[in-house]
């Protein structure tokens, strides 16, 4: 874009200190705005002779300061529009031209940032009123220039929301995304043309970037008539500590497909300048990098590379810039970059972005990389090495290296006893702080990022292979809880019969930026817990055990599940819960969206807490499921086709909804489901909060307390005989913890056969297959069967349930559905399995467990529900528990479930009238 004169000029004594608005400065057309500091710097388009006619003169006068000038004049005195540059469909010209009195005018381009002024007389031989005259007639020329420009950008901003709602998600086969070899990444499209949306800081929809088919056309890419661009831009990703800034889409969706970098398309190199103020004034703490296009042409500016610098400059980023290794001389963007060299030429240069101190006029200095050695500059390599290698000597000096078991880097700095992930922000922010006070130099970027790349390989080769944990460890028969308090390695120390705190533990921690410290703890009792949280006093027995469980880091560990209807607390509950073992900035996370998620917050969290969760896909159950007993998840780095990285977790988890989101059978082996009652009279969050800070220390002594006890009672513990427990270490820390509270015999089994048996009701109440399986074995009174999958699917499907749309349409689905389902029958008492193939076709068996119809003694194969003992023949505990707890608000889905509970837990179930349970709702 040429230069352009971007404000009035009236002399001082024509104007003196009238205020008058200044022009701002736009790429697309942006009616400039005039204030009297601009307008006094401005030229004024004056005619040599008076006896030229004042509209030909006007004419001359537009077509001087470079503009197309329109085919007509009209002198009318009001505003008209013309094409300033000679195209169809281009109004962004304007002038406003008065013949009454001395003949004057006022024109202008929106899109050039251009205003001029004319007057048919020098200034100097006008008089005071006709001074006077042509300042009203500026400053009405100015007032209905600016109604214009606002009507026309609120069209504008119209007809763009409206063809933007309407248009379809672009798909991967569009012409131009085939020939640039990238993704929609969100793109819409209008018939043939691609729809890019121009929003500001704040969201805002302001105009469009329209791209064709005809790569070959300059007018290929065209943006809405009258539509705002400058600061607008469009985002690929979601804003992170890092976030690239470049011209086109194109080159913003390679950069974003070879990082994984958050990128801003601002649309042209005149708007980079406007877009980096713009997010520099929303993200102060961001690294920006601008891209730079690489315009190189024989004779003339490089305009890519100068604006990104001046870009750069402004808002004091970094910059990177398209450079060939094969021709550093030739034209370049990231996406012919990319293109021609693959994602990880583009990933390179992004990484290497350096300030803009250290680059040439021309071209930054990690650009010459790819001259001849012979022609590099020796002196600044030898500069740029030894800096390198001062700070790898100075971080060998202060810490330890080493490795983990997924082969992660760290570091353990002596003075401060904490251990730092080599790759994370707190490690080189460190370095970087300390090599100052240390040398009184500042490390340039690239000089860090290569030490830290020398350090990584030094750790993961040299280093030795150490455990690293988050906030619980265990070590030689004793326990160890990281405090994470800033300036100290304090932690508990928790062994049978007592706990300490200590100052250097014998194992590693890692503390990630979003752990928050616990406090030092004083005497207290875990008692006071029940005045923040809301657990019915049956359940109590079982979240205390889950908290201690959460201390146990060699466990298998239950997940909790909080249930309950609004207004019952369960988010209070699960954050207090939480703070008692793994307080974090975000104790409670939105429900994850992948199964990713799920391991990346637990790579980073002791205790994964999830709220307000309403589904969970079998995927994710399956992820929590691993989580809980310990596994890994695995992903191909970036940049590479040949390593993985891999998380490999054991964790807590605890989740919270107002309904049920656990199903999978596998899970519910390994849950806890707590329904929390309504509140009746609530107290103020604030008052809640300063009552729980004020005992926090205690309550976290009295839980550690409590540990201590359960495991001096642990190794003499014992499950009663017959008991076929899934989570038998928790039961058994459950009972050891029963013992050291003084609790009544036998209660935390009886609190955890209730919660299972509520779990199991719920399985089968969520599986149509289970449920009609059930109603079709009753309707046989419980005679066994053999058939095939094939006539059994036919038999059970006319008890179908209504509403059912999950239902297998094959034998193969029906059986695997059975597969699933079989252990939550077998524990009522309905033992469901296949034979295998027999005769050519599988078959399967149904049957009571006794094949008596009723439940007498438990088996491996088909153990009796211990909440239904033999000795309580007449009313099963499962029949008491529900019948305490049920209400007439319960559902008639929930009452159908219990009433085929009761019916198969009830060892004398034979289908007559006298065996009927009755439950009052």
């Amino acid at each position: 874009m040429r230069e352009q004169q971007q404000s009035f000029d009236l002399q001082a004594d024509i104007f003196g200190d009238m205020p008058v608005l200044a022009p701002s400065v736009e790429a697309l057309p942006e009616v400039p705005t005039l204030t009297a500091p601009a307008i006094e710097a401005a030229p004024v388009a004056v005619v040599p002779t008076i006896t030229e006619r004042p509209e030909s003169a006007f004419l001359s006068a537009i077509m001087a300061a470079g503009l197309t000038p329109p085919e007509s004049i009209e002198p009318d005195g009001t505003m008209h529009r013309f094409s300033s540059n000679g195209k169809r469909g281009d109004k962004s010209g304007w002038y406003v031209l008065h013949l009454d009195g001395v003949p004057a005018g006022v024109f202008g381009c929106w899109r050039e940032g251009l205003s001029q002024t004319w007057s048919s007389k020098p200034d100097n031989a006008l008089t005071e009123a006709e001074k006077q005259a042509m300042r009203q007639r500026v400053k009405a020329a100015q007032a209905a220039r600016d109604a214009a420009q606002a009507q026309a950008r609120q069209q504008a901003q119209a007809t763009a929301q409206a063809r933007w709602d309407v248009a379809k998600p672009a798909s991967t086969d569009h012409p131009y995304l085939v020939a640039k070899g990238v993704q929609p990444h969100g793109l819409r499209v209008e018939g043939n043309l691609l729809l890019v949306p121009m929003r500001d800081t704040a969201g805002t929809l302001h105009s469009l970037q329209t791209i064709g088919t005809d790569l070959d056309s300059k007018s290929n890419k065209r943006f809405l008539t009258d539509g705002k661009k400058k600061g607008c831009f469009y985002t690929l990703g979601q804003p992170g500590p890092v976030l690239v800034i470049c011209e086109g889409f194109a080159t913003g969706a390679s950069i974003h497909e070879a990082t994984g970098l958050p990128v801003v398309v601002a649309f042209d190199a005149g708007n980079l300048l406007p877009v980096a103020q713009a997010l520099r004034t929303k993200h102060l703490d961001t690294k920006l990098i601008l891209a730079a296009d690489n315009d190189i042409k024989p004779d003339e500016p490089n305009t890519g590379l100068t604006k990104a610098t001046e870009a750069a400059q402004a808002v004091a980023g970094v910059l990177a810039l398209a450079v060939s290794s094969q021709d550093p001389s030739r034209k370049m963007d990231f996406n012919d970059l990319h293109q021609q060299e693959g994602p990880d030429a583009v990933a390179r240069l992004i990484d290497a972005a350096a300030p803009v101190e250290s680059a040439s006029p021309e071209l930054p200095a990690y650009a010459t990389d790819f001259a001849p050695l012979e022609n590099s500059d020796s002196q600044d390599t030898d500069s740029k090495d030894s800096l390198s290698s001062q700070l790898v000597a100075f971080v060998l000096e202060r810490t330890e290296l080493f490795h983990d078991e997924n082969r992660d880097s760290f570091a353990l700095v002596h003075s401060a006893q904490e251990t730092y992930r080599l790759t994370g922000g707190k490690f080189k922010s460190w370095l970087m702080a300390e090599f100052y006070k240390a040398s009184g130099k500042a490390a340039r970027d690239q000089s860090v990022r290569e030490a830290l790349q020398v350090l990584d390989g030094l750790a993961q080769h040299d280093g030795e292979q150490k455990a690293v944990h988050i906030r619980a460890a265990s070590h030689e028969g004793a326990i160890y809880v990281d405090l994470a308090q800033p300036g100290s390695s304090m932690a508990a120390k928790i062994e049978a019969g007592r706990w300490e705190l200590v100052q250097a533990p014998p194992v590693r921690f890692l503390r990630p930026d979003t752990m928050r410290p616990l406090p030092t703890p004083t005497v207290g009792e875990v008692s006071q817990l029940w005045n923040f949280v809301n657990v019915p006093e049956d359940a109590r027995l079982l979240v205390l055990a889950w908290l201690l469980e959460c201390l146990r880091p060699d466990s298998v560990f239950p997940v909790l599940e909080l249930v309950g209807e609004a207004g019952s607390a369960k988010s209070t509950t699960q954050r207090y819960l939480r703070m008692l073992i793994d307080p974090n900035a975000s104790n409670l996370r939105s429900p994850p969206k992948s199964v990713e998620d799920v391991f990346v917050s637990a790579g980073m969290n002791w205790v994964v807490s999830f709220e307000n969760v309403s589904h969970l896909a079998a995927p994710m159950q399956d992820a929590l499921c691993v989580l809980a007993t310990g596994g890994g998840y695995a992903k191909r780095k970036h940049y590479t086709d040949a390593d993985e990285s891999v998380i490999n977790v054991t964790r807590p988890v605890v989740i919270n909804g107002i309904s049920a989101s656990i199903t999978a059978h596998d899970l519910i082996d390994r849950s806890i489901c707590i329904e929390p009652q309504r509140l009746h009279q609530r107290r103020e969050d604030g008052d809640i909060q300063r009552e729980f800070e004020a005992t926090y220390p205690s309550l976290v002594a009295g839980l550690f307390l409590l540990m201590a006890q359960t495991l001096k009672e642990l190794p003499s513990t014992r499950l009663p005989d017959g008991e076929n427990i899934r989570m038998a270490g928790f039961a058994r820390l459950g009972v050891a913890m029963e013992r050291a509270l003084g609790a009544p015999a036998g209660e935390f089994l009886r609190q955890f056969h209730a919660s299972r048996q509520e779990s199991i009701a719920r399985t089968i109440d969520s599986s149509p297959v289970a449920t009609a399986l059930l109603e079709w074995f009753e309707s046989r009174f419980n005679a066994s069967a053999e058939m095939s999958a094939k006539v059994l699917l036919t038999e059970v499907e006319k008890f179908k349930p209504l509403g059912a749309d999950a239902w297998p349409k094959s034998a193969k689905g029906f059986g695997d559905a059975l597969r699933r389902a079989a252990p939550s029958l077998r524990y009522i008492g309905v033992e469901v399995k296949s034979l295998g193939k027999v005769g050519g076709t599988v078959k399967w068996s149904v049957k009571d467990c006794d094949s008596g119809g009723k439940l007498t003694t438990p088996s491996p194969e088909c153990p009796a529900s211990p909440a239904s003992p033999a000795t309580s023949p007449k009313t099963p505990v499962f029949a008491e528990n529900l019948g305490k707890n049920a209400t007439t608000a319960g559902h008639e889905q929930d009452i159908r479930t219990f009433r085929t509970l009761v019916d198969q837990l009830s060892p004398n179930a034979q289908g007559g009238d006298d065996e009927v349970i009755e439950v009052a709702f």
